[in-house]
């Protein structure tokens, strides 16, 4: 009697669903748990799960790291070593049934690494220490249950060696003109604020680039440190997660202090710099790793813009306006301005995006000197994820507004038809509001809150003449009518 036993059928692994999620994915691990696969949230900066790979699986592992979407088959890769001292593998993996995931073993790699990345061609890179490795085709490979059946790549040599300081939590790969023609790289960031940069095609090449100290705001603020303008620039510490959309690049940092972009066209090997901006707030992780998403809708935005503009008290209620600096007639501070978002943002695939990121931002009438207090929100996106322009409107509140001595407000100059400037308790700029949202192809004053550098009239108030003083209470106005942008 002869007993054939057959090795067991190939584990089927499914797609991941990239074009369902707009968020930046990761890995996170929890203690005697498993793998939670999570999406950022751009708006909260929180991670919400959408699927999890419990350590308690056939056969039990002890980590997973190094994850990324192959382009090829849209199926998730990764690195899995299993406890104790055992090897690390190349695996596919997916959620599989009743929560437990399925995982198919390629092969053994030289050691486990938390930086690894899958390009548009399909091979799968990783850092280890300062060396890159890589393994092509993974799409095409066997996989297998066990990972006693995996072929065993244990031996192989990196592709790219000796980094000038390797060390980096995660790498993402893209392909890019650096100044010596298009070429395929693969970027993480170091704890101690440097981008490493690896080039694995030819010429090959590694650099270690710094990054800037202070950056431009993502989001609302009133900047008026001239001389070091800005908001502190990339955190210290690991950046555990890296991604790759439509050739830009983004890091998340394992201390909660946000996700910020590298400017692809801004860096400059010659002089080892970069330019980046934070582009999202990200919560604290820990034992973590970005899964990158090929055909994930971009709900990033990625042309920003500034809006900024003046109150002061029209004492001649001539309705003209006062000079910036010094003028005769006092700027006001204390005015609370809240900028909100109109127009409906869509992704990449011209899809709305209900997670993009902050769409409200509220400053106040400040100033560097008592002559000029300026309202100024920076960072607003001005273009959506499908080319369209955005459309906000601005709320002002004079309810905590310092006044000068003498005057009480109530209500506003306004010049009529004739040119007439006459008292008004209905702010000229205020638009009747109606039931339906403003679009892009109805309101005409899209282009001139972030894409148009035009001067625009501000409000003013006038003195009051004989009457009682009215309830401070805010008014709501178009941007464009009043303010300045810039971009």
């Amino acid at each position: 009697q002869y007993v054939v036993t057959c090795p067991p059928e190939e584990p089927v692994i499914g797609e991941f669903p990239c074009r369902d999620y707009t968020g930046l994915i990761q890995v996170i691990g929890e203690t005697n748990v498993g793998f939670h696969i999570k999406q950022l949230s751009l708006k909260t900066g929180e991670y919400t799960p959408i699927y999890e790979l419990p350590f308690d699986r056939t056969p039990v592992f002890g980590s997973l790291n190094a994850v990324g979407i192959n382009p090829v088959d849209r199926v998730a890769y990764g690195l899995m070593k299993l406890p104790g001292d055992a090897p690390s593998y190349l695996v596919r993996f997916d959620k599989g049934n009743f929560d437990k995931g399925n995982v198919a073993f390629l092969a053994q790699v030289p050691e486990h690494s938390a930086a690894g990345a899958v390009d548009d061609d399909g091979t799968f890179l990783w850092e280890k220490g300062r060396d890159l490795y890589a393994i092509k085709g993974i799409a095409e490979m066997e996989g297998f249950a066990s990972p006693d059946d995996a072929s065993d790549l244990s031996g192989i040599d990196p592709i790219v060696p000796g980094h000038p300081t390797g060390g980096v939590s995660d790498i993402a790969a893209v392909k890019a003109d650096l100044g010596d023609g298009e070429g395929s790289y693969v970027m993480g960031i170091t704890a101690d604020r440097k981008l490493g940069i690896y080039r694995y095609d030819d010429p090959k090449g590694v650099w270690a680039v710094d990054l800037p100290a202070r950056i431009a705001p993502r989001s609302g603020a009133n900047i008026f440190d001239h001389e070091a303008p800005g908001i502190p620039g990339v955190p210290d510490g690991a950046f555990g997660a890296a991604w790759s959309h439509d050739g830009r690049l983004f890091f998340a940092a394992n201390s909660g202090l946000g996700v910020y972009e590298v400017l692809i066209d801004t860096i400059d090997l010659d002089a080892r710099t970069a330019e980046v901006r934070r582009v999202a707030s990200s919560e604290a992780t820990d034992w973590n790793d970005g899964m990158n998403c090929p055909d994930s809708p971009v709900c990033i935005p990625d042309t920003f813009g500034s809006v900024y503009g003046y109150v002061w008290v029209d004492w001649e209620a001539s309705g003209d306006r006062t000079a910036i600096e010094d003028g005769i007639e006092e700027h006001i501070s204390g005015v609370t301005v809240t900028v909100t978002l109109e127009s409906t943002y869509l992704n990449s695939k011209g899809r709305p995006c209900e997670d993009f990121g902050q769409d409200s931002w509220s400053v106040q009438t400040l100033g560097n000197d008592s002559g000029d207090y300026r309202w100024q929100v920076d960072g607003l996106p001005a273009v959506d994820g499908a080319g369209n322009e955005l459309l906000y409107k601005a709320t002002f509140d004079y309810r905590g507004a310092d006044f000068p001595d003498g005057f009480t407000p109530t209500g506003y100059t306004v010049r009529v038809s004739d040119g007439t400037v006459v008292a008004s308790e209905l702010d000229s700029d205020v638009i009747p509001k109606v039931a339906a949202t403003p679009s892009q192809s109805a309101d005409p004053m899209v282009r001139s809150l972030l894409l148009s550098n035009q001067n625009r009239r501000l409000l003013s108030t006038h003195q009051a003449t004989g009457e009682d003083s009215t309830e401070s209470r805010s008014e709501e106005r178009r941007v464009g009518k009043e303010c300045r942008s810039r971009w």
